[in-house]
């Protein structure tokens, strides 16, 4: 194959004119080259690297000694591509290699003219050989000269087809024709430097549409009519002014998989690749393609820092300086495995992702990055395959490359054959067309260097790759890889928009005979049949893809714009031309520019409460990261880290005594229920049963008798319905915690909404125990009680700490944070029920607690990984009931230091958080008095089951002591500021670093206001205070 020996477009910069000399001369040295390819006659296993080696050494041994090759690269298959280094010595080559037994050797003939077809309704399953079929059949009369025997009129070729690729340009097909039977087409005069039209009959597959499809051809014949199962398929074409013609294609439209819609159960796996050259509108461009397509993962390169903050997608990578990141959809179960500057990779439930960016000239980066990748698959599981999304920024013809005299000596190649040397001694596959559009593509030049790889088993994904045409507002095409395989996707309620009297209707109709656990079922069927999907999120952003495709067509304008005026002056007619095309183009987009502000504006104005709840700072998206070794589950690993195992729990619980219930136990009444119902807050997630507590309320009426009937029935006897201890976990990243270990996340139960009921009629009645009620009135207790919250117990800290300093200046006062570890889910199920049955809680109540904390379960996703586990100590965060039970627990602390107030000892409880104000008339009384309130918090954690974290523990201390305050032998930090509920203290009390800080946060808010009403409606600065104010 003889190449075309033109320069490439672009220029070579910083080089000297010796260099370019001496590049000249090389050029002209430079012989032709041909590429021959050895393929297996039958599909061969896979090959170890040792195997590989050998095997290329083998096929080297075969050639003949006057055969220079420069390269050789493998194919799919298991077969080997050789760079012969002059086209003259090809012949020889294919003697050699045709020695080689169950292997076929050929020249490749990717380099044949294509042609194009425009909007064609072909299958893009369509073979090679039933193209060139049609071809041949429909155009007879441009099959003259045209040499289809084993050896070609060169001599070299194995001219057996008519057609030698195909490839697809989104809905165009680019094909490689015979060069006879282009030339016949050029002298008809329709091959120029770009052919408008080929002749063919379409194929009688599956067509994309069926609707009017404009197909450039050439001469066909009027009406053909071939049946399909019975069918016919009628073209008939209309001549016009122009060469192509138009076909309206009638036949009967196939139904659409159901697995390819938005919103069923399953999705194809969709992949994309794409590197983003940090714009903005290719994140924008991104984004919309989002709402008409499923995607489950996009590997960036040089990634938009507005893809931090997709809706509906979670960010994997560094979020600063980032080369290489990944892009998920948000309920896809995935977790980070590993994020470097230009590795990132993700593990998904079936396979892996990699993106992979290897820089352009720095050679020791790009070292570094395969080093991270190498050590990353060395420890992936051989069974999950990993597809590498990489733009390598090297050229090759594994992926498509063009070998030509003047780009030989280029630098990209001897990049391009190390990886592809590296990819092979790690068995990695090259899932490129050999034959494709240039993946990168500027206005001065093209190239091909973003490649795609499958390290690991390939028929498990059975991966197919595509390169589409559309730069997304990059000068990079976007890669698409589809992937066999559906993954399942829960589709997501919009609970205002349930039909609430529809819901009503039905549960009237309910047998009253129904358990607990029946009605909340029912409910929940109910709600999912009455509650429609809620649409696909979208930003509320002024730009609109149209912006986003004018401002890219804008951009092209100016540059053409300068360059000719550089090149050609001010006044030649080129750049008067691109100027006024610059021009229109500015225009276009003002026009749209203005019209998508009125509307965005609009809307603005429509919804100031949404964009008030929009000041909010939003949690931030940090995908779970991976945090034990590849093989170990990690959902359950974090919950055995989180939610601890005690062994000795049924004896413990078994060795509590209360005496039997003897009086009659209280039903429950519909005003109590109407009470617990409406301390339920309105806005509160919904459980795994996506039953919300406005349907609770409002379907009372209807199910009030149901509710206390059986409700009662379970206090009876003593069991607290099964189905409700099954909870659903939820991991919330603990901000400024590292998402890489167990402690940077706080696991949070949904409860059933049935639950959240019961629960709440439970916490009533023992808020009208009278021990209990007496003890909640303390003014050391705060938190789940009413009348006291956050407040009140800052307020008592605040001024317990102004009492000791009004004391004396030699008066020393200390107030000291004391943190609990994992308290919520460690405290002993039997310190819970001993602690209630001191306080003489009614038998029943002690009976059904009892039920309540046996037997409870929660079950959580973390990335793709799922977990369940059994509660055998603490309660569950995210329940009523479970937050109350740890507050009666810490009672018998609030015993304990009752008579120490005297003394100068105070106890301040808030839930978890704990403090201790301590004021004496000398040191070492103060230190004295800390010793003895650490015995009684030591004894009383050992009875709770809990302990505490001395390292996390902090103490303000106005004035020096002279030694340390401990807690279990470990010094307690002092500091200048201490945090107490939210409020910073100082030992002045003059609140100023409180202040410094709520001013910064009022001023971000502020900021917050001023960027989103630019992105929302294009406000400026000035309107949107106005707007607040």
């Amino acid at each position: 194959i003889v190449t075309p020996s033109v320069v490439p477009r672009g220029p070579v910069r910083g080089k000297t004119s010796s260099h370019k000399a001496a590049v000249e001369g090389a050029k002209k040295a430079a012989k032709p080259n041909a590429i021959v390819e050895l393929r297996p006659e039958s599909p061969v296993a896979e090959r170890t690297p040792a195997q590989g080696k050998a095997f290329r050494e083998r096929v080297l041994r075969a050639l003949d000694r006057k055969v220079v090759i420069s390269s050789v690269f493998p194919l799919k298959g298991g077969g080997l591509g050789l760079v012969v280094a002059d086209q003259a010595q090809t012949q020889l080559c294919l003697d050699s290699l045709a020695k080689i037994k169950d292997y076929k050797v050929a020249v490749r003939r990717g380099l044949w003219p294509k042609v194009i077809l425009f909007d064609v309704g072909l299958s893009k399953g369509l073979s090679v050989e039933a193209l060139g079929a049609l071809l041949k059949d429909g155009n007879p009369e441009l099959m003259k000269g045209v040499s289809l025997s084993p050896t070609g009129s060169n001599g070299l070729r194995q001219d057996t087809e008519l057609v030698s690729c195909i490839y697809w340009r989104g809905p165009h097909m680019v094909c490689a024709v015979h060069p006879q039977f282009y030339a016949n087409l050029a002298a008809k005069g329709e091959a120029k430097e770009r052919c408008p039209s080929v002749f063919t009959v379409p194929s009688l597959g599956t067509y994309r549409r069926h609707v009017p499809t404009r197909l450039l051809l050439g001469i066909v014949p009027a009406v053909v009519k071939r049946g399909i199962s019975g069918n016919a398929v009628k073209y008939r074409h209309l001549l016009g002014a122009t060469i192509g013609l138009s076909y309206y294609v009638e036949a009967v439209p196939q139904a659409a998989s159901p697995n390819r819609l938005r919103g069923t159960t399953l999705v194809p796996v969709l992949i994309y690749q794409h590197n983003q050259g940090r714009r903005s509108a290719a994140a924008d461009l991104l984004q919309s393609r989002f709402s008409s397509t499923v995607v489950d993962m996009v590997c960036l390169q040089e990634p938009a820092a507005r893809c931090r903050n997709l809706r509906g997608f979670r960010y994997h990578g560094q979020r600063q300086g980032e080369e290489a990141a990944i892009i998920s959809r948000f309920d896809l179960p995935c977790h980070t495995v590993l994020t470097a500057r230009d590795v990132c990779i993700v593990r998904s439930t079936a396979y892996g992702a990699v993106s992979l960016y290897l820089h352009t000239a720095d050679e020791a980066r790009r070292e570094e990055a395969l080093r991270v990748l190498h050590g990353a698959l060395e420890a992936w599981p051989r069974g999950v395959p990993l597809l590498i999304c990489a733009d390598t920024n090297a050229w090759n013809t594994a992926w498509g490359s063009t070998v030509t005299a003047a780009n030989r000596y280029r630098p990209q190649w001897s990049r391009g054959d190390y990886l592809v040397q590296w990819c092979t001694e790690r068995q990695i596959r090259i899932l490129n067309d050999e034959v494709s559009l240039p993946s990168f593509e500027s206005e001065r030049h093209s190239s091909w260097i973003d490649a795609s790889f499958l390290y690991g088993p390939a028929d498990v994904l059975a991966p197919v790759w595509y390169l589409e045409d559309d730069l997304l507002g990059s000068d990079h095409r976007l890669v698409r890889i589809e992937v066999a395989g559906d993954t399942p996707v829960k589709p997501r309620l919009a609970h205002g928009l349930t039909d609430v009297a529809a819901v009503k209707r039905e549960a009237a109709k309910l047998s009253r005979n129904l358990s607990p656990y029946d009605i909340t079922e029912a409910l929940s069927a109910l709600v999912r049949e009455f509650t429609p999907e809620a649409p696909a999120t979208a930003g509320a952003t002024w730009w609109t893809p149209r912006l986003g495709m004018l401002k890219a067509k804008l951009k092209r304008a100016q540059r053409r714009y300068h360059r000719h005026k550089r090149e050609h002056g001010p006044d030649a007619p080129s750049t008067v031309h691109h100027r006024e095309v610059r021009s229109a183009a500015r225009r276009k987009f003002n026009a749209e520019a203005k019209k998508a502000k009125g509307v965005a504006a609009d809307r603005f104005y429509k919804d100031l409460q949404h964009y008030s709840r929009c000041v909010r700072r939003g949690a931030p998206r940090i995908p779970p990261a991976a945090i034990c070794p590849p093989g170990v589950n990690q959902a359950d690993f974090l919950l055995s880290r989180l939610l601890p195992s005690d062994p000795t729990r049924d004896q413990d619980v078994a060795q509590v005594a209360w005496p039997n219930q003897e009086e009659p136990i209280p039903p429950v009444s519909l005003a109590e229920l109407r009470d617990a119902a409406g301390e339920l807050r309105r806005d509160a997630a919904p459980g795994s049963d996506d039953v919300t507590n406005d349907i609770i309320k409002d379907s009372l009426p209807e199910l009030g008798e149901h509710w206390t009937y059986q409700l009662t029935r379970c206090l009876q006897f003593g069991l607290y319905p099964f189905g409700w201890k099954q909870s659903r976990g939820v991991f919330v990243h603990k901000p400024g915690r590292d998402p890489s270990l167990p402690n940077g996340w706080r696991p949070i139960c949904l409860v059933k909404s049935g639950s959240k009921l019961f629960e709440r009629i439970i916490v009533e009645r023992l808020l009208s125990c009278p021990q209990i009620a007496d003890r909640l009135r303390s003014p050391a207790v705060h938190g789940f009680c009413r009348g006291k919250s956050v407040d009140s117990a800052v307020y008592r800290v605040v001024g317990l700490f102004r009492d000791g300093k009004r004391r004396g200046k030699n008066c020393p006062v200390a107030t000291i944070q004391l943190d609990v570890r994992n308290a919520f889910p460690s405290v002993r199920h039997s310190h819970i029920l001993r602690t209630l049955a001191e306080y003489k809680v009614p038998p029943y109540l002690l009976d059904i607690l009892k039920s309540y904390l046996g037997g409870q379960a929660v079950s959580a996703d973390y990335g793709c990984d799922h977990g369940e586990r059994g509660l055998q100590c603490g309660v569950q965060q995210g329940s009523v009931l479970g937050p109350f039970l740890y507050l009666l627990s810490t009672l018998p602390l609030v015993d304990r230091f009752k008579p120490l107030e005297a003394l100068g000892i105070f106890l301040t409880l808030f839930a978890d958080d704990t403090t201790i104000s301590l004021s004496a008339r000398t040191r070492a009384a103060l230190v004295n008095k800390w010793k003895r309130a650490e015995g009684h918090l030591l004894e009383w954690a050992d009875d709770a089951g809990l302990s505490w974290e001395p390292e996390k523990s902090q103490a303000l201390i106005p004035r020096t002591i002279g030694e340390d305050l401990t807690l279990q032998d470990v010094p307690i930090q002092v500091v200048n500021v201490l945090r107490v509920l939210g409020v910073w203290i100082d030992k002045r009390l003059t609140f100023q670093h409180h202040i410094r800080l709520k001013v910064s946060e009022a001023l971000a808010k502020l900021n917050r206001l001023r960027h989103l009403g630019w992105e929302r409606a294009s406000l400026t600065g000035a309107k949107v205070i106005r707007t607040y104010r």
